[in-house]
């Protein structure tokens, strides 16, 4: 490879800069996973027919492959604004 290119590359094997960006990736949704609520203590939240998009929340009307409060922080920033625990169901 010519010099000028070697530079740039951080490496070039293209696994190691796979498992870098994977990491990278799972990083960012650990820190949004923390800074989110539990959807499945909320009220608000419901398990959808969809396949594709099991997760639901009645407040702001979406249906996701992951956690609904995840996916409104991505969008707007804020954490979620409708969670209500859920109540507690008596066991006799």
């Amino acid at each position: 490879m010519p010099e000028k290119y070697r530079r740039r590359l951080r490496t070039t094997n293209g696994v190691e800069r796979l498992n870098e960006e994977i990491k990278s990736i799972n990083e960012e949704i650990r820190s949004i996973m923390e800074k989110t609520r539990n959807c499945f203590k909320c009220k608000h939240y419901y398990i959808t027919w969809d396949g594709r998009f099991p997760n639901g929340c009645r407040i702001y009307g979406i249906k996701t492959k992951y956690n609904p409060s995840a996916e409104v922080l991505k969008a707007t920033g804020k954490e979620c604004f409708g969670f209500e625990e859920k109540p507690v169901k008596n066991k006799h």
